[in-house]
């Protein structure tokens, strides 16, 4: 799947209301092209053209007998020769002491993704891959020590940690990675953010039964409402989301209208909502699965901000409700 990450850089269209102008500052690599393999059809066989005269008559009774006889007497070596390996080297599957239990196996670190140095690690920084080096990459930094807890569902456990940006107006975000089994694969999307100001609290992360537990600001004003949230972070393809029972909802908060958001347009039918503001990705769920998707929004919103992508409110048929990002040209439409 080809996704066009959102614009590069910037600040925020409004110093008080939300996320820089991209809100997800990273992004995935680009995916090798699939292998090329050529088909072309074998050429056809050509028909017998000569006359084949018709076999022979034989006697089968001596053959059948010669095979009688052999495969006696090689059941009964088969027969005696297992038996003398079972007793004296037991079962052959198994891994005696001195042994290697995986030979050729890759060189994974032996605790698995709890031994990655995090501090030294691929990370995804404005829409790039790099390395933190003692856990710093420009103005980039890790807070605290990373959280493991099972974010795919694979039954290995991953990794997520909090990300300190200081600059004029600083932030701060939840970034992943995923155990592939030999290695910590940096996740291209951040799981969330938040402005660092006052009155709002810090985010704080921990492992959860279903992925990782965040707390989070509500609103993501500074000087505004300080009330929390707490959700729970999971994936959907390579895609961070918010699981809520037995639906994915995006990550983006759209729980609190935005500032100045007076008027409701209703685009149920005309845009299916997508886990991320960017071209490419995934739909959060099937059409049928949705009874109302709305845009609350300015009367005259900027609607080149967040890379064209509008942030919906998505009422579930089940009557639960989540977030979504659908095109603005649906809201104009």
């Amino acid at each position: 799947m080809s996704v066009t990450p959102p614009p590069p850089g910037g600040m925020p269209w409004d110093p008080n209301q939300g996320a820089p102008t991209q809100p997800t500052p990273v992004f995935g690599p680009p995916q090798p092209p699939p292998a090329e393999s050529g088909w072309s059809p074998l050429p056809p066989i050509p028909p017998a053209h000569h006359h084949q005269p018709p076999p022979k008559k034989r006697k089968v009774w001596p053959v059948v007998a010669i095979i009688v006889v052999a495969v006696a007497l090689l059941g009964g070596s088969v027969y005696f020769g297992l038996e003398y390996f079972n007793k004296e080297d037991g079962d052959p599957g198994a891994v005696k002491p001195g042994d290697s239990a995986s030979p050729g196996e890759s060189d994974a670190p032996a605790g698995g993704i709890e031994a990655v140095d995090f501090k030294n690690t691929a990370v995804y920084v404005k829409g790039k891959l790099v390395a933190f080096e003692n856990g710093e990459y420009e103005d980039f930094a890790l807070s605290g020590d990373p959280v493991f807890t099972d974010l795919d569902g694979d039954g290995d456990l991953d990794a997520a940690a909090l990300v300190d940006i200081n600059g004029e107006k600083p932030w701060s975000q939840v970034l992943l990675w995923i155990w592939d089994g030999t290695a910590a694969q940096p996740i291209a999307f951040e799981a969330s953010w938040q402005w660092t100001c006052d009155p709002l609290a810090r985010m704080t992360i921990a492992a959860g039964e279903n992925g990782l537990a965040l707390t989070r600001s509500t609103a993501n004003v500074c000087g505004g409402d300080p009330a929390t949230e707490s959700v729970n972070i999971g994936m959907l393809a390579s895609f961070p989301v918010e699981k809520m029972g037995e639906h994915d909802s995006a990550t983006t908060r759209c729980r609190v209208a935005p500032a100045g958001a007076t008027e409701t347009t209703d685009v149920t039918g005309k845009a299916e909502p997508v886990v991320l503001n960017a071209e490419g990705a995934p739909k959060l769920a099937e059409p049928g699965a949705y009874s109302k998707v709305e845009v609350r929004h300015r009367p005259s919103p900027d609607t080149t901000i967040d890379n064209g992508y509008a942030i919906a409110v998505i009422t579930w048929a089940d009557g639960g409700t989540g977030c979504g990002w659908v095109p603005w040209s649906a809201v104009a439409g």
